[in-house]
């Protein structure tokens, strides 16, 4: 995109991105990086879990619903676009705060287990935000990971489907559940580290709906932090109605 610029345009990139300088570099027009350190008006920003954050934005106080860093980083970037337009500083907070989660996209459903419905999309670095977010989390009760498939990786696949196992392996989920053919190679290397008798954590590979809905079932007792992770060809969102307890079904 900035390789069309013309000489007026306003490139504006992530200050803390590894990327930044490439980015930059002979940009016709102006550049601008963005960040905690950089937005005008920015006193603070204060993680609050699963509540999503607090930012302190020219003296408001703004609450934005969407939790994790990268629901964050996607905060910054608004308030950075919205400035350059100009937008004022209470139209920003109305509209930081009025930001509702999309389907699939960091949703929390509450009831028999609390769910993080992620499963919009996957790719590699989604995946690692989303288990990242998960194990930051201090949580009374078991994390569950339930992991569909990232399609449409061509011929990474085998190799990302096996860095995911690694992730999993070194992560804080008490289970792990997959489902799918793409993510038997992560099973391949859970299976390979984790022998019988002498798991830290538990796990369960299918490629049936119905087999990964009974074993989830199973598996849960009450209050537990569930992630649902995987591509939108792996439709984990039917699995919601069991976990929270409005439906005990596949649906």
């Amino acid at each position: 995109i900035f390789s069309r610029f013309t000489g007026n345009e306003i490139a504006l990139i992530p200050a803390d991105s590894e990327f930044r300088d490439f980015l930059a570099e002979g940009v016709k027009g102006t550049v601008r990086f963005y960040g905690p350190r950089t937005i005008q008006g920015l006193e603070s920003v204060t993680e609050r879990g699963l509540e999503g954050s607090e930012i302190v934005l020219g003296g408001r106080r703004v609450r934005f619903a969407l939790p994790g860093k990268h629901n964050l980083a996607d905060a910054l970037a608004a308030i950075a676009i919205a400035q350059e337009v100009p937008v004022s500083q209470e139209a920003i907070q109305r509209g930081l705060e009025k930001t509702p989660p999309m389907f699939g996209r960091g949703e929390i459903l509450r009831g028999r287990t609390t769910v993080i419905r992620d499963c919009y999309n996957a790719n590699p670095e989604s995946l690692e935000q989303a288990v990242a977010f998960c194990d930051s989390l201090e949580w009374p009760g078991r994390k569950i990971y339930v992991i569909g498939d990232m399609l449409e990786l061509g011929g990474n696949s085998c190799a990302a489907h096996q860095d995911m196992g690694r992730l999993l392996l070194a992560s804080k989920a008490d289970s792990v559940f997959l489902y799918g053919n793409e993510t038997e190679a992560a099973a391949g290397i859970l299976g390979a580290a984790l022998p019988d008798g002498d798991r830290p954590r538990t796990f369960f590979h299918t490629r049936g709906m119905e087999a990964l809905s009974r074993a989830l079932d199973a598996d849960i007792q009450g209050g537990e932090l569930v992630l649902l992770k995987g591509s939108r060809g792996c439709a984990l969102e039917q699995l919601s109605g069991m976990l929270t307890g409005e439906d005990r079904n596949v649906s």
